[in-house]
């Protein structure tokens, strides 16, 4: 790519307070693949107002050189908090790629442009937002709005990005008209760095590593925790502590059973290495059965084995995972440690397939890229 070609990149910009979001970890992820290109990212785009964009400008500029990770430290990128929408039309007309990160920065682009620039975009759909909107009860008339830009953005956008097969299959089912083309691209750290050594995991330690989202099923989670025998050792590492605070303890005794705590991202590694079990209890509805949650790659890179509600979540299902029933777990219907053992074991062989799926993702996106 020349020196003057860019790739626009319309995201949250990833930093030192968010980097355990799953939606920044797949930015950054994302951003490895894209790091032999300008990169232009731009976070917000307001009306023009000179004076109150010089402001804001100059104060983000400080918090950026305090807060952004490492990997954007390279001459290729530049961070923008927030442009103008003179400054970003021009931006628009200018970049070789406009890299958009969700239906939630898809929006950022006016409607007629969505179609006149629909060659050049690419979106990386993360999940299902009108959905998720829906889920969470949100107010009808931004419920619409997503509608009406999702159905715009499938009538004419060539490109779109997937992290699961379930999620190209709801989308082509959705939208039958469109003619853009998916890429499946799962996205997690390189499994190969991990030293695998199941045989030692004999400990009854049970995690949960997230935040306190409606489809996380917190209390749900809490209740479980609250059941379960009193051998098992448990943590909860989340950004989200005020908020654990207040529900543990409506739970009779379970404040003094749990380790509750924040904890960087490249510090996770030394707590599940010691962990057996890990929650993710997500129910059957549309938001989970297309999602590709990055805590259960997390999980099965360490051998801690998924603690589910039910098991349709991804395509993890559909590649034989191996899991436990909530009930099970809670009424101690567990499996024997030979068991066990061979459930790790065949979850990682899971990841194993992922990764090939991801390592050819990446060398779709590549191919896309140099069109």
């Amino acid at each position: 790519m020349k020196s003057e070609e860019f790739i626009l990149i319309l995201s949250s910009i990833p930093n030192q307070t968010n980097e355990k979001d799953g939606m920044i970890q797949r930015e950054i992820a994302i951003d490895s693949i894209l790091s032999g290109y300008n990169r232009i990212y731009v976070q917000k785009v307001k009306q023009s107002n000179m004076l109150k964009q010089l402001i804001y400008k100059m104060r983000n500029f400080f918090k950026a050189r305090r807060n952004k990770l490492e990997i954007f430290n390279n001459k290729k990128v530049k961070l923008n908090y927030i442009v103008s929408d003179k400054s970003f039309y021009k931006l628009l007309e200018k970049a070789n790629k406009i890299y958009c990160h969700s239906l939630y920065f898809l929006v950022t682009i006016p409607k007629e442009l969505i179609k006149q620039y629909s060659n050049k975009i690419i979106v990386d759909i993360h999940g299902c937002v009108v959905e998720e909107l829906m889920f969470q009860n949100v107010d009808e008339s931004i419920i619409n709005n997503f509608k009406l830009i999702e159905k715009i953005g499938f009538s004419y956008i060539k490109n779109w990005i997937a992290v699961s097969e379930n999620m190209k299959n709801f989308y082509q089912t959705k939208y039958p008209q469109t003619k853009g083309s998916f890429i499946i691209l799962p996205i997690f750290d390189n499994h190969r760095d991990i030293n695998i050594n199941f045989k030692d995991k004999t400990n009854l330690n049970v995690v949960y590593s997230g935040g306190t989202q409606k489809w996380q099923n917190i209390d749900i989670m809490l209740d479980s925790m609250s059941r379960i025998n009193e051998k098992y050792h448990i943590s909860i590492l989340t950004p989200d502590i005020e908020i654990f605070e207040d529900k543990i303890n409506q739970f009779k005794n379970l404040h003094s059973r749990i380790n509750l705590q924040t904890v960087p991202s490249n510090q996770l590694v030394n707590y599940y290495k010691s962990m057996d079990f890990g929650y993710v209890l997500r129910d059957d509805c549309v938001v989970n059965n297309v999602a590709c949650p990055t805590k259960i790659i997390e999980y099965f890179k360490y051998g801690i084995i998924p603690i589910v509600l039910q098991p349709i979540i991804g395509d993890f299902k559909n590649l034989g995972y191996s899991y436990i029933l909530n009930d099970d777990f809670v009424n101690g219907n567990l499996p024997s440690a030979e068991e066990l053992l061979n459930m790790r074991i065949n979850n990682y062989n899971v990841l194993k397939h992922l990764y090939e799926l991801e390592q050819k993702g990446k060398r779709d996106l590549e191919s896309l890229l140099k069109r």
